[in-house]
């Protein structure tokens, strides 16, 4: 389909059956146990539809899984100026450290800030946004709470404590958690929108 750029994600893990793989994308549905929220894809299919995108996934038990990420085409004019969205409504062009876990949020918000036009750099963990920070500066920071090892809070502490300039917003799906106000100057709740994270770099960045 020529209106779609397409990005494929696979892994060689366990795969997943049909009866798995029809409800990833639904909220709070999860496979981790108590180590999951079951918010992280039903984040990236959202974000996704906002703007006219969306993502499949191909798995079978023992085969890995493929996800596609389909973003629309930015078509330009007649006068080779591209047509303005709601995906090019942001501030000045900023450099963002996105942590999470979840390899599709990770893409998703990557690709949807970048097509604002900022710097966006991406961690899997707490420890590696830690070393990525120890090699540039960040105008700020998103990380999502529940990631293993480290949680947002924690990486917020250690940010807060060696980077105390760096903005940190952090992103759950838990309505109840409290936060140091100190370390953390926004919490936004899943599902988030890209127009919250654009706010938020408007905001502290």
């Amino acid at each position: 389909d020529d209106r779609y750029v397409h990005i494929r994600i696979t892994d060689d893990g366990v795969g997943m059956p049909a009866t798995v793989a029809d409800h990833i994308f639904e909220p709070l549905y999860t496979t981790k146990g108590e180590q999951g929220t079951g918010m992280g894809l039903a984040v990236a299919a959202g974000v996704m539809r906002e703007h006219g995108g969306f993502i499949t996934v191909e798995s079978e038990p023992g085969k890995g899984s493929t996800f596609t990420l389909a973003f629309p085409i930015m078509h330009e004019e007649n006068d080779g100026v591209a047509v303005t969205d709601s995906l090019m409504t942001g501030a000045g062009a900023a450099c963002v450290l996105v942590v999470d876990d979840e390899p599709m949020v990770r893409n998703v918000v990557e690709r949807l800030l970048s097509l604002r036009g900022h710097t966006v750099i991406s961690a899997g963990s707490g420890r590696e946004a830690l070393d990525l920070m120890k090699e540039r500066e960040f105008d700020i920071v998103f990380t999502d709470q529940g990631m293993p090892e480290m949680s947002g809070r924690e990486l917020a502490h250690h940010i807060a404590r060696s980077y105390p300039d760096t903005p940190i917003v952090l992103l759950t799906g838990d309505t109840d958690l409290a936060v140091d106000p100190a370390e953390i100057r926004e919490v936004l709740r899943k599902p988030f929108r890209a127009e919250d994270l654009a706010a938020a770099i408007s905001q502290f960045a």
